[in-house]
């Protein structure tokens, strides 16, 4: 049942997800043992060490040190390899070759595995910075179905100004939220189901606005907030436990697990502990941009944006 999970959630990862950076990866390592090394720029010095689980890119190299090993799992194929001790290879955009070691097929491939990454679908709507329009004044919007466990009750919303209060409706609870700038994070009570929810902005005692219903395919819809029933918080927990199993702690993977299901606000805290993890890894930032759009994010989705195409020149 484990390897089933699995299987679903790394085919939605590659296959489901619909866009990436500006380079797509090629693969992906895990089940590193011993000291196993990358190397971004090849014919340089420039080695760093594969701490954990790590996406590889077009144009790296991947060397492994005596009584060292690791297994490499191919977008093109599916196919998983493991990388011999005492072995460099290169990272090319059909998979792998060898420049010193071997490499092998990995004999006891995990049908977890055999759909990874066969269909990356390469976009760039989300690394690309839009210039519009200044709009004048203030405005409020928020994520319009979201899914959250009773473990972390928290809903998110970006921040109008330092000068406004906040009053969250859900359901038949009202919650004050105090000014505070960058993404506000207020605490809920637990409940069972899914229940209607509304952000009301206020300066002092007056009242400014609210997110109130949103407009799609021509109709006018309520948001929604679910909290996970017992027996889905389990089948949760086993997904996770069944990916910790196969890759260790990879928070990329749980990341794109939580997305899968609706839970944004985790999958965004997983995504961020990666690129925390990996900062390197800036051909994986636009994962963190499409969530920021899809909560409303939109301020910092703009200024952090704006920093990573710096970076991508540099």
């Amino acid at each position: 049942m484990k390897n089933f999970i699995v299987f679903v959630v790394l085919t939605y990862i590659f296959v489901g997800t619909s866009f990436a950076g500006k380079k797509d990866p090629i693969g992906m390592i895990f089940g590193v043992e011993g000291k196993v090394e990358y190397n971004k720029t090849p014919y340089t010095n420039k080695w760093r060490k594969v701490r954990r689980n790590k996406f590889i890119f077009e144009g790296y190299q991947i060397r492994t040190d005596i009584k060292s090993s690791a297994k490499i799992a191919l977008k093109k194929t599916g196919e998983t390899f493991v990388v011999k001790e005492d072995s460099i290879i290169n990272v090319t955009k059909s998979g792998l070759t060898t420049i010193n070691g071997s490499i092998k097929q990995f004999e006891n491939q995990n049908k977890l595995l055999g759909g990874l990454m066969k269909r990356f679908k390469k976009s760039q709507s989300y690394t690309t910075v839009r210039r519009s329009a200044e709009k004048s004044g203030i405005s409020i919007d928020a994520v319009r179905n979201v899914v959250i466990s009773s473990e972390s009750p928290i809903i998110m919303w970006e921040s109008v100004g330092i000068d406004y209060r906040y009053e969250l409706e859900v359901g038949y609870n009202t919650y004050l939220i105090p000014p505070d700038t960058g993404i506000i994070e207020a605490v809920i009570d637990t409940f069972s189901g899914k229940r209607k929810f509304n952000i009301k902005v206020f300066k002092g005692d007056k009242f400014i606005m609210e997110t109130g219903k949103y407009r799609s395919r021509g109709r006018m819809k309520e948001r929604f907030i679910k909290i996970l029933s017992r027996s889905e918080q389990r089948n949760i927990r086993n997904a996770i436990e069944a990916i910790n199993d196969n890759f260790g702690d990879n928070s990329f993977m749980l990341g794109s697990f939580y997305e899968r299901k609706k839970m944004w606000f985790a999958a965004l805290e997983q995504y961020k502990s990666y690129l925390n993890e990996n900062p390197e890894e800036l051909e994986m930032e636009p994962y963190v941009f499409a969530l920021y759009k899809k909560l409303k994010f939109k301020k910092t989705y703009k200024d952090e944006l704006s920093i990573w195409n710096e970076k991508m020149r540099d």
